[in-house]
Order: structure tokens, then C-alpha cells, then sequence
């Protein structure tokens, strides 16, 4: 009798382990499904960042495109200043000239009429 005795405890010991084994084996597989899903958010938010790194270095790009047009366009604008400022000068001394002439033109004008 013993020794059915303790097969029968060693029987319930063995599907007490068997039962400990299969609940640690479900939790397992939740511990993993739950490793699965949080490997996919994480997936998922690497995927994100990387399209915000894409759209921040094109928007640099453009930043960039943009500012060279600027520079263009201030150089640019620096030119014409320049042309702009000798053909003020060229047109102011073309009209003491002008005026010089007209002077001139008077004096030879009005001696005319006296002779």
C-alpha cells in the first residue's frame, strides 16, 4: 500500500507540475504577444521619426534653396544700386553741362542782340 501510495502522490505531484508547466507556458505566450505588439508600436514610431527626418531635411533643403535666392536677389539688388547711383551722377553732370551751355547760349544770345 505504500508503495501505491506513493506513486499516487508522485502522480499528483507530476500533474501539478504538468499544470505549473501549461500556466507558465500561457503566460509565456502573453508575455511574447505583448513583446509582439510593443516591437510594432515601437515599428511604427521608427517609422514616424524617420518620415519627420525626411520632411525636415527637405524643408532644410528648401530653407536652403531659399536663402541662396535671397543672396542672388540682394547681390542683385546691390548692382543696380551701383548702376543706379553712376547714372545719377553721370545725369547730374550732364545737367551742369547743360546748364554751362545754357549760360553760354544766353551770354551769346544776348550779345548777338546787341550787335
Amino acid at each position: 500500500e505504500d508503495v501505491v501510495n506513493r506513486l499516487q502522490k508522485l502522480a499528483a505531484d507530476a500533474v501539478t507540475a504538468m499544470h505549473q508547466g501549461k500556466l507558465q507556458a500561457d503566460e509565456s505566450v502573453e508575455n511574447t504577444s505583448s513583446v509582439e505588439k510593443a516591437l510594432g508600436e515601437i515599428k511604427n514610431s521608427i517609422e514616424i521619426v524617420n518620415n519627420m527626418n525626411v520632411q525636415i531635411a527637405t524643408a532644410a533643403e528648401e530653407q536652403t534653396n531659399v536663402s541662396e535666392e535671397i543672396n542672388r536677389s540682394v547681390v542683385s539688388i546691390t548692382v543696380v544700386a551701383r548702376e543706379t547711383s553712376q547714372l545719377t551722377e553721370t545725369i547730374a553732370s550732364s545737367g551742369d553741362q547743360l546748364q554751362s551751355l545754357s549760360e553760354q547760349l544766353g551770354e551769346r544770345v544776348h550779345r548777338f542782340k546787341l550787335s
